[in-house]
Formats: C-alpha cells, structure tokens, sequence
C-alpha cells in the first residue's frame, strides 16, 4: 500500500470507530445494528475504490494476477475477470 491508501485506510477505520458509538435506551441493539449497517454502506464505495487503484498499482509494479488474486483471497480468474480490462 502506499503512504496515501495506508492513510485512507486508517481514516476509514477512525471514521467507524468514531461514527458507531453504542447508542443507549430500550431500542439500543436495533438503532446500533442499523447505524452500523448505514455506515459499512457509505463505505462500501470508497473502499471499492481504494481496491481497484491498489490494482492497478500493483499490476503496473509487475504483480501477476495470480499474485492479486492471492492477495484477495480469490482465484486469479476471478481477480482478473473483475480487475482486468
């Protein structure tokens, strides 16, 4: 990863321990997993960008795809198949 998406990454997870607090009273449990799930959605894109630059770093830097599938835990196929062009 470079400087830039380590940093993304750590904002990321800063955004969510921030924003997904333990709310209290007698609808605490459903307010919380419902606060949760709106804010793993608000990052799914961000994330899913972070993803396809890293990518395309590392294909450009000389990464099979074998070596991107490994990475995400797919088939290299598959990691070309989504990734590839």
């Amino acid at each position: 990863m470079t400087t830039t998406s380590n940093d993304l990454a750590y904002a990321l997870i800063r955004k969510f321990d921030a924003e997904h607090r333990p709310p209290t009273g007698d609808d605490a449990c459903l307010v919380g997993h419902l606060d949760y799930l709106a804010l793993l959605e608000s990052m799914r894109g961000e994330l899913e960008d972070l993803i396809v630059r890293e990518v395309s770093c590392s294909r450009a830097w000389g990464a099979s795809w074998l070596d991107v599938g490994d990475s995400l835990g797919v088939t290299r196929q598959a990691a070309q198949q989504r990734f590839g062009s």
